[in-house]
């Protein structure tokens, strides 16, 4: 018995190694340099923080805190280390490692995007054993709690009970300084919406379609408080909001085109009624997994609002839409409102939506609305970064200088 049970153990290593092997590859597909790694929390985001001790692949992290998530709300999972000079035993090192956070964490992986896996490697001009090493996961919280952030910060107070999403109890022991950021609820970027539409007034019979999952609560929130001060009863304005899909989706039934979860209101039935179904339609959400059904929702208010003249959706930048091969059914023009964009990194989907509806893509910083009279080969700046046109598709010049 004794040896069976040792050669069952042998085989679950074995084969845990070899997924490590898989896994690795996932991480490496994103490998940033920087000096230094800071956790920003943001809202409507969770933060589990995974250290690993210095230059080993031990963790005293608790098994009983991964059991408690939600395979379908992670969103991110870095992979942080101080490099070692010997690539051979930092290669030992990092298999062994990602090993450990398949034991603890399982089969809940197999479900996230190959988009959310990225490694990020520590500048070597620091003192190597502060720089924190491990993982770090990002998952949506409930829905239950980005409702009741919702409410609080439409409340415009600043809760003295709302926990941190992170917290540095484990840290000390491992002699680590892991710098983190809370986010300003009040910060300017979260104003997009509400510059954006402030910019383009010319906007009318507007077909406002949102995303209404987890990260993008602090972005609804200032939109409603904009549409509070400015709201017109009798100025034509309908709404689609999405969410991925209501609680009863599971991966397997979020078929494109009917992924559903959406929730249809007008201005005419009044600023309350808009923010009851905001509220209701992010509490019934499931979105978790990374791509939105951005399309669905946007052939949808087209099918029920016939008389639209502009369509503008408001969407997340950190998560493409699952559907775009429905995009050619798309009849208007889309202007899309991007939400969390950092270090001006346009995500090229949105872009390439805009492009092939003959829309426009928004920023907190700036306007792309030359979409309409771009054509094959002509290339484009846009917030500092250069893109061409090539094969019917947006592209950028630095992605068509390592394809060439």
């Amino acid at each position: 018995m004794k040896n069976k049970t040792l050669l069952l153990a042998t085989l679950l290593l074995g084969s845990l190694s070899l997924l490590a092997i898989d896994y690795q590859s996932l991480f490496n597909r994103q490998i940033h340099l920087k000096e230094n790694y800071v956790l920003v929390e943001d809202a409507g985001l969770k933060k589990i923080v995974i250290p690993f001790h210095f230059n080993k692949t031990t963790t005293e992290f608790d098994p009983k805190q991964a059991m408690l998530i939600d395979p379908r709300k992670i969103r991110d999972i870095e992979y942080i280390y101080y490099e070692n000079n010997s690539k051979s035993h930092q290669e030992k090192l990092n298999n062994e490692r990602i090993d450990n956070l398949l034991s603890l964490f399982g089969p809940k992986l197999k479900h996230v995007d190959a988009a959310a896996f990225s490694t990020i490697i520590l500048s070597n001009e620091h003192v190597s054993r502060t720089q924190f090493t491990g993982f770090v996961i990002t998952t949506e919280m409930s829905d239950r709690d980005n409702k009741l952030l919702l409410e609080e910060m439409l409340s415009k107070t600043d809760s003295k009970k709302r926990k941190a999403t992170f917290t540095l109890d484990t840290l000390e022991e491992y002699g680590y300084v892991l710098p983190h950021l809370h986010q300003n609820l009040k910060a300017k970027e979260l104003n997009v919406v509400a510059a954006t539409f402030a910019r383009n007034k010319d906007w009318k019979n507007k077909l406002i379609v949102v995303d209404v999952t987890g990260s993008m609560t602090p972005y609804l929130c200032q939109y409603l408080l904009w549409l509070n001060l400015n709201f017109n009863p009798h100025e034509i304005q309908n709404y689609v909001f999405f969410n991925d899909g209501n609680d009863n989706k599971g991966f397997n039934k979020k078929l494109i085109g009917s992924t559903g979860g959406l929730y249809f209101t007008q201005n005419n039935n009044g600023y309350n009624n808009i923010e009851k179904t905001i509220k209701t339609a992010m509490l019934n959400g499931n979105g978790g997994d990374r791509p939105e059904n951005n399309v669905e929702a946007l052939l949808a208010g087209e099918l029920k609002y016939k008389n639209t003249n502009d369509v503008i959706m408001i969407a997340d930048n950190n998560a493409s839409p699952r559907d775009l091969a429905l995009v050619k059914k798309l009849k208007k023009p889309v202007h899309i409102i991007l939400c969390g964009v950092r270090n001006n990194m346009i995500n090229m989907d949105y872009l390439n939506l805009a492009y092939k509806t003959k829309g426009t893509v928004h920023t907190i910083e700036d306007d792309l609305t030359g979409l309409i009279k771009k054509k094959e080969g002509d290339t484009f700046t846009f917030l500092g970064e250069k893109y061409t046109i090539k094969n019917g598709e947006i592209i950028t010049l630095e992605s068509l200088a390592i394809k060439g």
